[in-house]
């Protein structure tokens, strides 16, 4: 069982500890971990909680969302963040999510209907949330369905195109 995770290391973040490696290191039956990418401090706290036996990382790898469709969860710790292309990514894939609470991740997940939130920062949330992934697989998987099905209709490229081509018709016949 595989779980892609995207790590952030930001600028505002305890670079010494991890959510989401915390998490990982308290529970013994989470393993098969892959983090793509991830930086020096997620390295070091690795080493020193010594979970290399349980996290596989595999560095900057081009195209890494085709990753996505052989894993069995996308992990998404973002303190902070623009609005995600990653997550759409993931929402596309169908994917099961769990992903932190910050504002522009709830823009594109709703808890319990498209993905599984959790408390930014707070690691035992994160994981109880991750123990729920878990031991209710199946439910996930229709998490990850409705995921899907709600980026299909609302982050379609050829959908946002044509709501900006409107709104800029409604600003030009305005003037």
């Amino acid at each position: 069982d595989r779980t892609i995770q995207r790590e952030i290391d930001s600028p505002t973040a305890d670079i010494s500890r991890s959510p989401q490696i915390d998490a990982i290191q308290r529970q013994s039956d989470i393993s098969g971990v892959d983090i793509i990418p991830q930086g020096d401090q997620t390295i070091q706290q690795i080493q020193r909680l010594q979970l290399e036996n349980k996290i596989v990382l595999h560095g900057m790898v081009p195209d890494a969302w085709k990753n996505l469709y052989e894993a069995d969860c996308f992990i998404f710790p973002s303190w902070y963040e623009g609005f995600s292309g990653s997550l759409v990514e993931a929402m596309l894939v169908g994917i099961p999510i769990i992903a932190s609470d910050i504002p522009m991740n709830l823009e594109a997940v709703t808890n319990n209907k498209t993905a599984l939130i959790y408390e930014v920062k707070n690691t035992e949330q994160l994981t109880a949330q991750m123990i729920k992934s878990i031991t209710s697989y199946d439910k996930m998987i229709e998490l990850g369905a409705a995921a899907r099905k709600e980026a299909l209709v609302r982050f379609d490229i050829k959908i946002i195109a044509s709501q900006y081509e409107n709104i800029l018709k409604r600003v030009a016949e305005s003037r």
